[in-house]
């Protein structure tokens, strides 16, 4: 059950307040129906005053308990999780969180396998309700002239190196995200690479809306890629940065199913999956993430900081592990990110990269950090 929070105050009336029905309930479709609602509301402001919209939908969709809607409940059944070559393998060169792991039992696999195959099964919904918002806008005329964004918060890990399911790593798998971008001016079907990161999010929107973005924001707006200008600039480096809980934690999910009560579906718990190993000791990080337009640089650089216990004083690390030396990858060479050669790297290139980490840690404002 959940209360849906509105103009930042609960308001607890039949319809705020939500239980365990498939119809009246289920959250993605309840946040399609609340969006629909919002546009047609915007649409008579609009009309009215002129000014543009802003909607920003938060699916649940596809984080744990992955439950799909009941028509969507069986789409990718049987579907296993992608072995790639990190899959159940584990990583004795990575940092202690990563390294410290013991390969997935049999049990395992199958609850990551069914994590896979039923996250697949929730996307189905919001599939529909990008469908609906978007019929909708095509039906006032406003289609074409809104920007779309389509994106996630964090990536997700499913059974690389051992970890079945999460995403609180420095690796592909959890850090990149899908970025779908559709509106006016920007080119069908244009490919562009370039580190975009979340703090670039909301300088973009706010660019788009009023053409300036606030000297004091960290992070860019990247509107002036949208027009296909290959001449347009950017940097070539992101900043990835998780502060970790400093304990091994490991992390669950409910696992439910559908029954009919009354004529009515209704969902019901039917156990929870084996928690997946998902924090650790030292499993602080920062990162510097190179790509280039021409993807000739592809690669991320890690350095760690590690204390003596949890949440208590900051020691040096050790020198002679990944926490001390790092992690780095070159996925020109090593896409999967399969080994961890910080070790080799030259000096001056670790120099370099180390001198540029700590310039994007320690930035302020549209200035410093472009």
């Amino acid at each position: 059950r959940y209360i849906i929070n509105h103009d930042e105050a609960v308001i607890v009336t039949d319809h705020q307040v939500h239980g365990d029905s498939y119809e009246e309930d289920y959250l993605t479709d309840v946040l399609k129906r609340r969006a629909l609602q919002f546009l047609d509301t915007a649409e008579e402001k609009r009309n009215a005053t002129g000014q543009p919209f802003f909607m920003w939908i938060g699916t649940p969709a596809a984080h744990a308990n992955f439950a799909p809607a009941p028509q969507y409940e069986y789409t990718a059944y049987g579907e296993k999780a992608p072995r790639t070559p990190t899959w159940n393998k584990i990583g004795t060169d990575r940092h202690q969180t990563v390294r410290e792991l013991q390969p997935m039992t049999a049990t395992q696999i199958e609850q990551s396998d069914s994590a896979y195959s039923r996250r697949l099964g929730t996307l189905r919904s919001v599939d529909e309700m990008i469908g609906a918002i978007y019929e909708h806008l095509e039906t006032t005329g406003e289609a074409n002239n809104t920007y779309f964004i389509y994106t996630a918060d964090h990536g997700f890990h499913l059974g690389q190196l051992g970890m079945g399911f999460d995403k609180r790593q420095l690796y592909d798998t959890d850090i990149r995200v899908p970025y779908f971008i559709r509106g006016p001016g920007i080119p069908k079907g244009m490919v562009r690479h370039d580190p975009i990161s979340h703090v670039d999010l909301a300088p973009t929107v706010i660019d788009i809306a009023t053409g300036e973005v606030p000297q004091n924001w960290d992070g860019q707006s990247y509107l002036p890629l949208l027009s296909g200008n290959q001449q347009a600039t950017w940097r070539q480096d992101a900043l990835i940065q998780y502060f970790g809980e400093g304990i091994t934690e490991t992390c669950g999910s409910g696992n439910n199913t559908y029954h009919s009560v009354n004529e009515e579906v209704v969902s019901w718990f039917s156990g929870k999956y084996i928690p997946a190993p998902c924090d650790g000791a030292n499993n602080t990080y920062t990162c510097v993430r190179r790509v280039t337009p021409d993807l000739k640089v592809d690669d991320i650089m890690c350095a760690f900081t590690c204390f003596l216990h949890p949440g208590g004083t900051q020691v040096p690390c050790p020198q002679d592990q990944p926490e001390g030396y790092g992690e780095y990858y070159d996925m020109t060479v090593d896409f999967w990110q399969t080994t961890n050669t910080a070790r080799d790297l030259p000096d001056q290139k670790r120099k370099d990269l180390s001198e540029r980490l700590e310039e994007l840690r320690n930035c302020k404002g549209q200035d410093g950090c472009s």
